[in-house]
């Protein structure tokens, strides 16, 4: 798993054995977390259902998503965002 932070730049995390996450054949899910510009400890998550991707490939989608998703909400900023592999989509209620 990997993630970007803009306050700290990327971060290789581990899998749960402590070994780092390899394949590139595992599915990944984008999540993003978008702060008001104007109160900052107003957060939401994002997980926009985008199509089966690889790690690599969300990692280069998130950047854009992101991009695209602050350009039409100009009062919200990007606080950090991150690729998970193999995580079960979770339903709205």
């Amino acid at each position: 798993m990997a993630t970007f932070e803009p306050e700290r730049g990327w971060r290789n995390l581990v899998d749960a054995s402590g070994g780092r996450v390899e394949g590139e054949n595992r599915m990944a899910e984008l999540v993003l977390v978008f702060c008001l510009a104007t109160a900052p400890a107003n957060c939401q998550e994002e997980r926009p259902a985008l199509a089966d991707m690889s790690m690599m490939s969300c990692l280069v989608q998130g950047q854009q998503y992101a991009a695209d998703w602050l350009a039409d909400h100009p009062k919200w900023t990007l606080a950090g965002w991150r690729c998970l592999q193999n995580v079960p989509r979770q339903r709205q209620s």
